[in-house]
């Protein structure tokens, strides 16, 4: 009987872990929306990078220009969301020019009038005292 209750012991172990082991993948996929890195030389980057310019220097009143992609990630569950940081330049009154980096966020819509929603904001890192 012992012997027994250990090989339905051992069947039940291997089978469960085929069936995780196969199953994992597949549930990470559907199961599993988080930021993924995007490629920032690409040419989706640099257009969502002009976007994200234009959009701060309306927002603002401000007059950056863009100089680089820093960071691109995207995610997707059901509508495509963009996260960008973008350095810029700009003229400042103590030296010739500063650099500013933005953090935008964009969804993007199936809608032709509007395509493009795109929330844009200074980056600051968390100063600690």
């Amino acid at each position: 009987m012992i012997y027994f209750k250990v090989l339905l012991f051992i069947i039940i172990f291997i089978i469960t872990n085929v069936l995780t082991i196969n199953v994992k993948p597949y549930l990470k996929k559907i199961l599993y929306h988080d930021w993924k890195p995007r490629k920032i030389y690409t040419e989706k980057a640099l257009r969502l990078a002009f976007e994200t310019v234009s959009a701060y220097n309306v927002k603002h009143h401000a007059h950056q220009d863009y100089r680089k992609v820093l960071k691109m990630d995207s995610k997707y569950n059901g509508t495509k969301y963009y996260q960008l940081f973008v350095l810029t330049t700009g003229y400042c009154k103590v030296q010739l020019q500063c650099y500013t980096t933005l953090h935008s966020f964009i969804i993007l819509t199936r809608n032709k009038a509007n395509p493009l929603k795109v929330m844009v904001e200074k980056y600051e890192k968390d100063k600690k005292s």
